[in-house]
Formats: structure tokens, sequence, C-alpha cells
């Protein structure tokens, strides 16, 4: 398996459908894939939703419900880990590459995984690809950033307080 998605589950059944609807097709187009649903234990729905829909277009999935909020960076974590229990790998396999897709991002066309695949193969020692952003308008978002130094992050600490 060359791509796991990691979505994580919070109060996020309202974008199941819109996420999942152009997931689907993309993972299709790219060959096959898995997704990793983490439940942090919203309790709207979404976690049902999504297993409705990924069962209905036969794409392996698996849960993980760590059975509470543990925050984005702790929840892709477990996202992560459990992305070896996906049905289809062989023991000890894990997917190629992670895609952390947020739960209210909806793909513009089929084509995009296999685009950021085919960009990962041009660039083997590429450990971390992230495709562009772009708002419902067709804006560019912003989303990439420079790695913080000391004097950013004492600015942006400062900014908190009005100076």
């Amino acid at each position: 398996m060359r791509i796991a998605v990691v979505l994580l589950l919070y109060r996020s059944r309202a974008w199941m459908d819109g996420c999942l609807t152009t997931l689907i097709p993309a993972l299709a187009a790219a060959g096959g894939g898995g997704v990793v649903l983490v439940d942090q234990g919203s309790g709207d729905g979404a976690r049902e939703r999504a297993e409705e829909l990924l069962t209905a277009a036969g794409v392996p999935f698996v849960i993980e419900a760590p059975g509470r909020n543990l925050g984005v960076a702790g929840g892709r974590n477990a996202g992560a880990r459990a992305a070896a229990r996906l049905p289809g790998l062989a023991p000890n396999e894990t997917p190629g590459w992670l895609l952390f897709l947020d739960t209210d991002t909806e793909l513009r066309h089929p084509a995009v995984l296999v685009e950021l695949l085919a960009f990962a193969d041009l660039h083997p020692r590429a450990a971390i690809l992230g495709p562009r952003l772009c708002g419902p308008d067709g804006a560019l978002q912003r989303s990439a950033r420079r790695f913080p130094r000391q004097a950013d992050l004492a600015a942006n600490r400062l900014a908190k307080f009005g100076l």
C-alpha cells in the first residue's frame, strides 16, 4: 500500500461527506490506499458516517479510538502508529506514505494523490511533502512557513500580549 490517509474525527460530522466523497476517487486513481480514522470521542456521528462511506466504496480502513481527544499532534501520532494495522498490509509492512488530511478538506480533483505520489517518486530523499492548499474560491491558503527561529517565537509570544 503506497499511501494511508489519517483523519482525525472530533466534531467533524458536518465535513465527512465532502471530505470522503472527494478522497475516495483520489485513492482509487492513485491505485488504492487505506484510511485511518482516529475517533477522538466527539460522539457526533462522524465515525459512523466515515465507516459507511468507506465500506460502501470498498476502501480499507482501521479505527483508532483512544477514548479522548488527544489533540492534533497526539491524534496524528496515534493514526500513524495505527496505519500498520490497515487491512491488506503484510505483517511488518507499513504504507509508503502517510497523508494527514483535515476532515474539512475537499480534494479538487481525483488526480491530486497521483500527482503528489509522482512528485515523491521524483524526490526519493524527501521525507515530507505537502500539496498546494486553496480555499473554496481557489485562492492560495497560507499554510507553508519557514522553520521558526528564536526571534520569530519571541515576536509571536509578545504579539499575544499586544506588544
